[in-house]
């Protein structure tokens, strides 16, 4: 359920590029790169992604397509379009997290009545 990783990761690879050479390219921290390509960072935040997608001089718009289907893992499928439906708005991951968090409580809640 990491496609953004995966996707990074591939391309990385393809160019035989180490870490440390996308790090210097896209100024993002070979720590982060390596999170975000195992998985471990749910959430990139909409500059990182950006400045990776640049440099591995991806196709934005194959990339948007990509991002627009990123699937969150444990979303029902309601969940999972608000989910993309967000995104598609432009909202960063983390104000979309917010909003899945607090859909969740407001649900819990009116399942509790």
């Amino acid at each position: 359920m990491n496609e953004f990783g995966n996707l990074i990761k591939a391309e990385r690879e393809r160019r035989e590029w180490s870490l440390r050479e996308l790090a210097d390219k896209s100024g993002v921290s070979t720590g982060a790169i390596s999170q975000i390509e195992r998985g471990k960072r749910r959430s990139p935040h909409e500059k990182t992604m950006k400045r990776l997608v640049k440099a591995l001089e991806l196709d934005v718009g194959e990339q948007e397509r990509e991002m627009d289907d990123i699937s969150t893992p444990a979303l029902s499928s309601p969940m999972q379009e608000l989910y993309n439906a967000l995104w598609k708005l432009g909202l960063s991951r983390v104000a979309i997290d917010n909003i899945l968090q607090i859909t969740r409580l407001w649900l819990e809640s009116e399942r509790r009545r």
